[in-house]
């Protein structure tokens, strides 16, 4: 008996064991732990610009394109640049630099630093463009180089064709770099104006659609950085230039691996668009860039933590703001010198016109006394020539000479 109790004894204490040590694991620990999503590898960069496009315009209708594009990604405001012409607008841009470094101000320049497409062809990647013929400056790429970027030029500025040839292009060579210049095109529309933009956004929208369709459907819509500029400016001329400040902030949308999903931040450069996008894609961008990468629109993870990046982002601005601060207070004294500078032309103006006035009064006397002698010596003549008159009557009846 006693020994039927002690074995029952020993098997309530293993049951017991038993017990402690299941509830002791963690749940689910028989369950295998899940893998960590793998790091996403950009595998197409897609930059689209397009004229006459602003936030204004982009807030006004209801494109779901476009929205469904800036809620997987980035939305901002850039500031652009000046002159406000194509050419300075898209080497800006491209090359993260203002158009005072990459001196392409006009058609006729040539880019003085590498764009972003050239880059990506020293990295041994393919880039091409896709645009209206004669709209892309011959001096925005490297000319020089051995591989040039592939330019693929469309006699109509009409979206849906360039759209076509963008997607055609995209679709036969899979370059790592696709560029596409589009226009709103709302004189193309009929109607008072709001109806020409809400036609003219509803058109684009369709189109920046065909083009996200054509990336899901070959699979790599999460591995492509897209990105999406609107430039208030369409002119290519040297001397379009804004008047109004506001005309100078463009809409950009980006939208890709490494980047935040449907979050705006405060608004930015233009040229500060591309060295996000090379950071990113893992190129590096030349030592005249003055760009700075957009810190606060990078997702955290992967190495990143978002106190640093906003950390990152703070230190960048400050020193832009330095920067701007010391160009403001240096334009301020250049301001002041000229004001003094033009007193002194001023002043310098009035003495020369008082001594002008001074002279002229001279000048007009001595005519005076000019005119006076004259008209004393016609006086003198005609004095001497009525006395030989008088005299020779007089002596002719006295005489009776003649």
């Amino acid at each position: 008996m006693n020994r039927f109790k002690l074995i029952t004894t020993i098997c309530i204490f293993c049951l017991a064991m038993l017990s402690g040590t299941a509830s002791a694991q963690p749940e689910g620990a028989d369950k295998k732990e899940e893998a960590k999503p793998e790091q996403r590898v950009i595998r197409h960069i897609i930059l689209i610009t397009v004229d006459e496009l602003s936030d204004r315009k982009m807030e006004s209708v209801s494109t779901p394109n476009l929205s469904g594009l800036a809620a997987q990604g980035v939305r901002t405001s850039a500031v652009g640049v000046l002159p406000a012409n194509f050419p300075s607008f898209a080497a800006s841009l491209l090359t993260g630099a203002d158009p005072g470094i990459h001196g392409l101000l006009g058609p006729k320049d040539q880019i003085k630093t590498s764009a972003l497409p050239d880059i990506a062809l020293k990295y041994g990647r393919t880039a091409a463009y896709v645009s209206q013929t004669g709209s892309i400056p011959k001096g925005m790429f490297n000319q020089k180089s051995k591989t040039e970027v592939k330019s693929y030029e469309v006699a109509s500025g009409e979206n849906h064709r360039l759209m076509a040839e963008a997607i055609k292009v995209f679709e036969r060579e899979r370059p790592y770099f696709l560029g596409l210049k589009m226009s709103l095109n709302e004189d193309n529309f009929q109607g008072n104006q709001k109806a020409k933009t809400v036609k003219a956004m509803s058109a684009l929208d369709v189109e920046i659609g065909k083009l996200l369709g054509v990336l899901s459907s070959s699979n790599v819509f999460n591995d492509t950085l897209i990105i999406l500029v609107g430039n208030c400016g369409a002119s290519n001329s040297l001397n379009a230039l804004s008047k109004d400040d506001k005309q100078l902030m463009v809409p950009v949308i980006m939208a890709g691996p490494g980047l935040k999903a449907s979050v705006s931040i405060p608004s930015a450069r233009i040229i500060d668009i591309i060295p996000t996008a090379a950071l990113l894609s893992g190129m590096q961008m030349p030592p005249e860039s003055n760009g700075f990468v957009l810190w606060n629109a990078l997702k955290p993870g992967n190495g990143f933590v978002e106190q640093n990046l906003l950390i990152k982002r703070v230190k960048d601005l400050s020193k832009e703001n330095t920067r701007s601060t010391v160009e403001n207070y240096r334009l301020m004294e250049e301001k002041r010198l000229a004001k003094a500078e033009r007193e002194n032309v001023e002043l310098e103006k009035q003495t020369i016109q008082k001594t002008i006035e001074s002279k002229d009064l001279h000048i007009k006397s001595l005519n005076l006394r000019i005119s006076l002698l004259k008209l004393a010596g016609f006086i003198a003549f005609g004095v001497s020539g009525l006395g030989y008159v008088v005299e020779y009557f007089y002596l002719r009846k006295k005489f009776l000479m003649f």
